[in-house]
């Protein structure tokens, strides 16, 4: 679930004794990009500030400074302050602030998510299409074509992602290559840290990282691609659509707020299997 933060100065600029019930679960992020939450602590009973740690490397710094007399560091459930090489998060899913979903047999996952792959697809499809039925911008005040914008950005930012990500589910449960040719592909840090697992949880941690990586960029695509869809709606006239233009628009509108949730339950769980595979 996305949170928002309050903008502060400083860490300094926060009042605990202001702070009462009500708004003890808000966060803050100061202008240098960190970010700080309160808690209530039971023994003292006084309101403590703590640094949210977004990472391995601020994991480690934040450890070496003092809060408010305070020591303790909060990790995003995602990132292990032990992981010596953690996959780089995308900034923009950073900021989504998504818990990783428990997906249970990690052998089963890939199965389900290459069915998950062509369901997204086909609701993209499916949007863009009603959009040109419905005929919402053939009066547009523009000099682009926006439908074809939109399935330009489905091919190349979407689309390509999905069928890559399904082709690498085919090739390693159908047409595996030998693990090294695998560990091989990774940055130094990786491999050094993947060299260190069994084969088992090797294969694991490649299938999750390289699969897991592909599908993020396809749903930054779908994000990106229902923002386009919101912003250029704003100033679609829908009193002007009459009939079964009208309906082609509804079901457009309905479908793009059931894949934009729909976006961030299959990231958590991606989270979650990148998670338990040790990528992060």
């Amino acid at each position: 679930m996305a949170r928002n933060y309050v903008r502060i100065e400083s860490v300094t600029d926060i009042d605990t004794s202001r702070i009462g019930v009500g708004n003890i679960d808000v966060r803050y992020i100061d202008t240098q990009g960190r970010r700080y939450a309160t808690r209530f602590n039971k023994r003292s009973r006084k309101v403590e500030i703590v640094r949210i740690a977004l990472g391995h490397e601020e994991a480690t710094e934040a450890k070496q400074k003092k809060i408010t007399g305070q020591e303790e560091v909060i990790d995003l459930p995602h990132i292990s302050k032990k992981h010596p090489a953690p996959w780089k998060i995308p900034e923009w899913l950073v900021e989504l602030d998504i818990e990783p979903m428990d997906i249970g047999d990690l052998t089963m996952y890939m199965g389900t998510l290459e069915r998950e792959a062509e369901k997204f697809s086909e609701r993209f499809r499916g949007i863009i299409s009603n959009l040109k039925n419905s005929g919402a911008f053939d009066d547009h005040e523009s000099d682009h074509d926006f439908i074809l914008d939109l399935t330009t950005h489905y091919d190349h930012d979407i689309q390509e992602h999905l069928s890559k990500a399904q082709n690498l589910i085919i090739e390693y449960q159908r047409f595996p290559k030998n693990i090294s040719h695998y560990v091989g592909t990774l940055d130094r840090n990786q491999k050094v840290y993947v060299e260190k697992l069994n084969s088992s949880a090797q294969m694991l941690y490649i299938q999750a990282l390289t699969v897991g990586e592909v599908m993020i960029s396809a749903m930054h695509g779908g994000i990106r691609l229902l923002d386009m869809i919101h912003k250029e709606t704003e100033s679609v006239k829908k009193d002007s659509i009459l009939g079964d233009r009208k309906k082609f628009y509804e079901n457009a509108m309905v479908t793009l707020e059931y894949v934009r949730d729909n976006i961030k339950e299959e990231l958590a769980r991606i989270l979650g299997w990148m998670k338990a595979t040790e990528v992060i």
